[in-house]
């Protein structure tokens, strides 16, 4: 089985920020995703609203987020997890091929929960509930 310190589950802007922070501190870092690098970014045909950025597009910005991630080599894969679970201190990430990696940590970074193939786990549900069955900030003592 593999061993990875850090295994990152999405390529969006959320995934690709935490690849660069794991690697800036040294971590063994894994970016998994299951297509292509920036998440729904991609989708953006203009950006204008993000800081440092006055004029730019979705594919852009995603270029500028991996190239950064790359820069610290991070490494990335094509990958779809179809499981992911606890065995007592490791975290457990099976593939769609069935192939394993063990990480010592695991980033959740899917972005949009409908479209996660491994929402129905125990494990994910335990660690990273729906925000459909979250509670309103208010109900969890929050102001808005």
């Amino acid at each position: 089985m593999e061993n990875r310190e850090l295994v990152i589950i999405g390529a969006g802007p959320a995934g690709l920020s935490a690849a660069i922070y794991g690697k800036r501190a040294g971590l063994d870092t894994l970016v998994l995703e299951k297509g292509r690098p920036g998440g729904q970014i991609l989708t953006t045909s203009r950006v204008e609203n993000y800081p440092g950025i006055i004029d730019g597009t979705g594919t852009g910005l995603a270029d500028a987020f991996r190239a950064h991630a790359e820069f610290f080599k991070a490494e990335f894969r094509s990958a779809s997890v179809q499981k992911l679970e606890v065995r007592g201190d490791q975290k457990i990430i099976t593939l769609k091929d069935g192939s394993e990696i063990a990480a010592g940590a695991v980033i959740v970074a899917t972005g949009n929960l409908d479209e996660c193939d491994m929402g129905s786990t125990p494990a994910f549900s335990a660690i990273s509930p729906s925000r459909h069955t979250r509670k309103p900030a208010k109900e969890r003592g929050g102001t808005s």
